[in-house]
C-alpha cells in the first residue's frame, strides 16, 4: 500500500494516526506440514550418509526384533507358496485354488513385515533411548497399517497391470509371424513398462513413510507429489537404491529379506526426515 506509514487526520474526530498496511498472513512452513507444498531440497549424498550414520549407531535395534515379522512373514506367507507351487508342479489342480484363497491372508502378513521394519527404522532414526516394548514393535496401530496396506495395494494393482498387460502383448504377438515385429512389440511393451513403473515409484515414494506416521490424506497427497517432485533426481536414484535392496532380498529365497526390508524402510525413512529438517544430528 502507498499510504503505508504516512500521518493522517480523521474527519470526525480530528484525531491523527499512522496510516498501517494490512499484513498477509504467512503460509504454514513447519518442518513436516502436509499442507506445505515448498520443500526442502536434499541430495542422495545427504540420505545415504545420514543411513550410514544412524545404521552404524543402532543396527542391532533395527534387525533383531524384525526377525519375529519376517519370521511369520517367511512361515505363513512363503514357505506355504513354495509347497503349494511344487504340488502345482507335480499335477494337482487344488494347488492353484489354494494359492488364489491365501492370497488375501499372504497380503496381511507382508503389511505387518512392511509396518515392523517401518516402526523399527522411525526409532532409530529417532535414536530413542529406551529399548522398545513387545507392544512397539509387535501390535501395529489401526491407522498405521490400513494406511500402508492401502499404499501396498495400489502398489499390487500397479504390479498386476503390468503382468495382465505383458500377456496381452504375449496373445497378441502368438498370431504373429513376423520375428521383427514380434521384437518391436515386446522392445515397446518393455520400455513402456519400465519407464512407468519408475516414474510411479519416482512420484510416490514418500506415502510410505507418511503413511506409516498416519498421514495418508489429500495434503498428503499433495505433499507427497511436491516433495518427489522438487527433488525428482534425488528420489530417482533414492527409488533405484530400495530396488535394488528388495531385489537383493528376494534373490536368495526370500531369506536376505529379513536384512534387505528394514534397510529399505531406513532408507525411506531418513529421507522423509531429511526432507522435513527432523533427523537428529548425533
Amino acid at each position: 500500500m502507498d499510504a503505508d506509514g504516512r500521518s493522517a487526520i480523521c474527519p470526525s474526530c480530528e484525531h491523527e494516526f499512522t496510516i498501517v498496511a494490512p499484513t498477509i498472513p504467512a503460509r504454514d512452513t513447519q518442518a513436516g506440514s502436509p499442507n506445505r507444498l515448498a520443500v526442502r531440497s536434499m541430495s542422495i549424498e545427504a540420505v545415504l550418509s545420514g543411513v550410514a550414520r544412524v545404521h552404524g549407531r543402532r543396527q542391532s535395534r533395527l534387525y533383531l526384533p524384525f526377525l519375529v515379522a519376517f519370521g511369520s512373514f517367511f512361515c505363513l506367507g512363503i514357505l506355504p507358496l513354495l509347497w503349494l507351487s511344487e504340488q502345482w508342479n507335480t499335477g494337482a489342480a487344488w494347488a492353484g485354488s489354494a494359492a488364489i484363497a491365501m492370497t488375501p491372508g499372504l497380503f496381511c502378513v507382508a503389511v505387518y513385515a512392511l509396518w515392523s521394519a517401518f516402526v523399527l527404522a522411525h526409532r532409530v532414526c529417532l535414536h530413542d533411548a529406551e529399548e522398545p516394548t513387545a507392544r512397539d514393535w509387535l501390535l501395529p496401530s489401526i491407522k498405521a497399517y490400513v494406511s500402508l496396506g492401502v499404499i501396498t495395494l495400489g502398489a499390487f494393482v500397479g504390479i498386476a497391470i503390468v503382468i495382465f498387460a505383458a500377456r496381452a502383448v504375449s496373445a497378441y504377438t502368438a498370431g504373429a509371424t513376423s520375428t521383427g515385429t514380434i521384437l518391436l512389440l515386446w522392445t515397446v511393451y518393455g520400455l513402456a513398462a519400465l519407464a512407468i513403473t519408475i516414474a510411479a515409484m519416482t512420484i510416490c515414494w514418500p506415502l510410505f513413510p507418511l503413511a506409516f506416521l498416519g498421514r495418508l490424506d489429500r495434503a498428503a497427497l499433495r505433499y507427497a507429489l511436491a516433495v518427489s517432485l522438487s527433488n525428482w533426481i534425488t528420489s530417482l536414484l533414492l527409488v533405484l537404491v530400495v530396488v535394488f535392496l528388495l531385489l537383493a532380498g528376494f534373490a536368495f529365497l526370500v531369506i536376505t529379506l529379513a536384512i534387505t526390508m528394514p534397510l529399505a524402510a531406513l532408507v525411506l525413512m531418513v529421507a522423509l526426515l531429511e526432507i522435513e529438517d527432523a533427523l537428529p544430528d548425533d
